[in-house]
C-alpha cells in the first residue's frame, strides 16, 4: 500500500502517524502531498500538486508494480471540479478515482477526462487482484467527521475478527440492476451469516454486524437520519423539537 498525506493538513498528519506504526507501513510507503486541504479542487490543482507527486512517489520508490492500493487520508481534498451531464459526458470526478486510473497512466496510457472508466475489476470474483492484470489501484480512504472517529475506525479494524453478520438492506423501488448486485452479494457470503431484507421494512438496529450493505438515503421507504449538534449524536429529533443531548 501506499499512504496518501497532506503535509500542510494537521488532521491528515496526526492520522498517518497513528496508523503507520500500527499497519507496519514503510516509510518509503508514504507519499507525503503539499497541497490545499480543500475539499473540491480543480484539475489543474489535482494533476499538479496530487496526481503527478503521488506517481513521483511510486516511481521513486521503484513500488508502481508492488502497490496494490492507495490509502488517502482526511485532509486530502475529496473532489475535482468540471463539467457536470450524462456518465458519458461528465468530468466531475472524485479524487480517489482519479487516482485509481494513476496506474495505466504510469504505463503510458491516455484516459480520456471526459465520461466513465469501466471498473476492470468489476464482477470478478473469483480473480485476484494484481497487477498488471487489472491496471488499476484500488483506493480507499481513512476519513470521518473528526479525528476521534478516525482513530476508532483503526482502533476498532485492528480489534475485529472474522464474526458477526453480513446485513444487506435492498431498496424497494425499481432498480433491478443495483438489487441485483447486492442480492449477488448476498449469494456469495456464508448463507447462515447473511441478512437479507428484500421488503419495503428498513433495518435498524440490527446486533453483531461485520458487514453492512444498503441503499441508505436514496432509499425512499429510510425516514430516519443522524444527526449532530452541541457534540451530540443520534436519530434526528422531530423538525419541531429542539436538538436536545441526553448526558
Amino acid at each position: 500500500m501506499l499512504l496518501v498525506v497532506n503535509r500542510k493538513d494537521a488532521l491528515s498528519r496526526q492520522i498517518a502517524d497513528y496508523y503507520r506504526p500500527r499497519r507496519s507501513v514503510p516509510a518509503a510507503n508514504v507519499c507525503y502531498l503539499e497541497t490545499t486541504a480543500a475539499e473540491e479542487i480543480d484539475w489543474k490543482t489535482y494533476q499538479d500538486q496530487i496526481e503527478r507527486p503521488v506517481g513521483n512517489c511510486l516511481k521513486k520508490a521503484g513500488l508502481q508494480e508492488k502497490v496494490l492500493y492507495l490509502v488517502t487520508t482526511a485532509g486530502v481534498p475529496l473532489k475535482v471540479q468540471g463539467t457536470g451531464g450524462t456518465l458519458q459526458e461528465a468530468e466531475q470526478s472524485s479524487v480517489d478515482s482519479e487516482l485509481a486510473l494513476l496506474y495505466s497512466k504510469l504505463k503510458g496510457v491516455k484516459v480520456e477526462r471526459k465520461g466513465a472508466v469501466v471498473n476492470p475489476f468489476f464482477g470478478k470474483r473469483d480473480a485476484p487482484f494484481r497487477h498488471p492484470q487489472f491496471p488499476i489501484y484500488l483506493v480507499t480512504r481513512l476519513a470521518a467527521y473528526d479525528w476521534t472517529d478516525v482513530k476508532g475506525m483503526i482502533d476498532r479494524a485492528l480489534d475485529a475478527r472474522n464474526r458477526g453478520k453480513f446485513v444487506i438492506d435492498l431498496q424497494s423501488a425499481d432498480d433491478d440492476m443495483g438489487n441485483d448486485w447486492l442480492r449477488n452479494a448476498a449469494i456469495l457470503l456464508p448463507p447462515a451469516r447473511v441478512m437479507l431484507e428484500e421488503t419495503k421494512s428498513v433495518l435498524y438496529g440490527q446486533k453483531d454486524v461485520i458487514g453492512y450493505a444498503s441503499w441508505g438515503s436514496n432509499d425512499k421507504q429510510r425516514t430516519r437520519r443522524w444527526w449532530a449538534s452541541s457534540g451530540c449524536r443520534g436519530p434526528s429529533p422531530p423538525s419541531s423539537s429542539p436538538p436536545i443531548c441526553a448526558p
